[in-house]
């Protein structure tokens, strides 16, 4: 069995101290699981079916899954290409650029602080998590909702469930 090197890595002992000392600003409490060789992922157990893959190369994924094997979508993500310049770090993929002086700057404005602040947009009360699938084609997607919106959805004939974004208290 492969060990997971990912508990050595930048990505991961950074968040793991960022965490340390912001994860009470969440909605709901975020816990870290899944050290594998080069990824980790984040969770929140009282939110169903949502989980944040953290790779070891930058990219930071909101994963949504419908049983423990079967992935749906990637409802969004955070990644970040990270780079060193003279002005400093910065994302490669933004444009224009914002540079910073040290890696943890560029991790917590570039990813730590957005997931933070999505969190807080999403895990509201009430918000549903839809399941849609075309039937012939196997494609799937997802959508967080406020309840008062699932009935006009303009989807609703591809939907397979929709359901509280917060399971009960665990």
């Amino acid at each position: 069995m492969k060990k997971p090197r990912i508990k050595y890595s930048y990505t991961y002992i950074n968040f793991r101290n960022w965490l340390k000392n912001n994860y009470y600003k969440f909605p709901t409490r975020p816990q870290i699981i899944e050290l594998r060789s080069d990824s980790f992922s984040l969770v929140f157990p009282r939110v169903r079916n949502l989980k944040i893959i953290f790779k070891s190369h930058g990219w930071v994924e909101v994963w949504v899954w419908k049983d423990k094997n079967y992935i749906v979508d990637i409802l969004t993500d955070f990644d970040l290409d990270e780079e060193k310049g003279e002005q400093g770090y910065f994302c490669d993929s933004c444009h224009p650029r914002d540079y910073y002086q040290d890696r943890k700057d560029l991790w917590e404005k570039h990813v730590y602080e957005p997931l933070l602040e999505w969190s807080i947009k999403i895990f509201l009360p009430e918000n549903y998590l839809c399941l849609y699938e075309t039937e012939y084609m196997g494609s799937s997607w997802t959508k967080i909702l406020p309840f008062d919106k699932i009935e006009s959805d303009k989807e609703l004939k591809y939907r397979v469930y929709c359901e509280s974004i917060f399971r009960a208290k665990v």
